[in-house]
């Protein structure tokens, strides 16, 4: 019986001591919190390719051939190359190459330092060109 007395006290003194325990909750006001309103961040525009008046010298490869052969362009002077023949070209340039160029498909590269750039198409040999940065 001492022990269900004893077991008795040690509950009831659990209890009133969680019971007594004051926790800073606080009153709900009856007024709803506004949740902020989100803004989306409107999607990058793309940089327009270069026209003629912003350095954008073209050159066409038809006949098997580049026309114009040679083109001269400025410092920071952007060429985009077109292959308007239905045989693929790629065009080697400074020890790179491109994909392969099929109809319609365009190369574009810009010169950013003074000198003279010459280019071939890796399947014709003979198919040349230069550009001349100034």
């Amino acid at each position: 019986m001492k022990h269900k007395i004893l077991l008795i006290l040690i509950l009831v003194s659990i209890f009133s001591t969680i019971g007594c325990t004051y926790t800073n909750i606080p009153e709900p006001t009856g007024t709803a919190t506004e949740m902020p309103t989100i803004t989306p961040t409107p999607s990058p525009i793309a940089t327009p390719q270069p026209t003629p008046k912003d350095g954008l010298t073209t050159v066409t490869i038809e006949g098997n051939a580049f026309v114009p052969e040679t083109v001269t362009v400025s410092i920071k002077g952007v060429v985009k190359w077109t292959n308007m023949d239905s045989t693929p070209h790629k065009i080697k340039i400074m020890g790179m190459v491109t994909d392969d160029l099929g109809q319609g498909d365009s190369f574009i590269w810009a010169f950013n330092q003074k000198g003279t750039y010459e280019y071939s198409c890796k399947y014709h040999p003979d198919m040349k060109g230069t550009v001349i940065v100034q």
